[in-house]
């Protein structure tokens, strides 16, 4: 029961990952693509990051912007639908993705339940869902900020506002192995606890 969530998605992507857009596709059905590209027609991170979160569904009540490189759990719109339809009333956002690199069963842990962790710092940009309400002041916020990386602006807006982070679990996202186009080495860049696992 989803208790009148309704989730849009989008994905924040690069023509270099093309090769992996028919499965996002098939995964998630007919969503939008904010799509960076390369030399001249770069717009950059945030610039596509935020392009991205404009393009939530009208009718929708929470709006998750998922990366090009994510690896997606079989009923993920239900599943998310579901999870938000249970934690709705704590006016949280929420992290699909849980990876390697991070202990959320640390002293800044909120609470935690049989199936999800409640905390108070986002970690990772893979699959950020907020309520659609939330959108057009973090956008703001996050507008004004300096700093390299999209979930750096997006966490400082959130910790701004005391909003804290439902992460699933197991998570309803894993992510590919391999380099990001920001920096990272592609070391431990996959989840400890996909949901999906039982499945590949």
């Amino acid at each position: 029961m989803n208790m009148g969530v309704r989730l849009s998605i989008s994905i924040m992507a690069h023509s270099s990952r093309e090769s992996f857009f028919p499965y996002l596709r098939e995964k998630l059905g007919d969503v939008p693509f904010s799509i960076d590209k390369p030399g001249p027609e770069n717009i950059g991170v945030w610039p596509n990051c935020r392009r991205a979160w404009g393009m939530f569904s009208s009718s929708a009540t929470h709006h998750v912007v998922i990366q090009d490189d994510a690896i997606v759990c079989e009923q993920f719109r239900e599943r998310a639908e579901s999870l938000i339809g249970r934690t709705a009333e704590r006016n949280c956002a929420y992290q699909f993705y849980v990876g390697k690199k991070r202990a959320l069963e640390d002293e800044m842990q909120i609470e935690r339940g049989d199936d999800l962790i409640l905390h108070q710092t986002l970690w990772w940009g893979v699959a950020i869902c907020l309520p659609v309400t939330m959108i057009g002041p973090m956008i703001e916020y996050a507008d004004g900020l300096n700093l390299p990386q999209d979930d750096m602006r997006i966490r400082a807006f959130l910790k701004s506002r005391s909003i804290k982070i439902c992460y699933p679990m197991p998570c309803l996202i894993d992510h590919r192995h391999g380099p990001s186009l920001v920096g990272d080495p592609g070391t431990q860049r996959s989840s400890k606890n996909f949901i999906g696992y039982e499945n590949k």
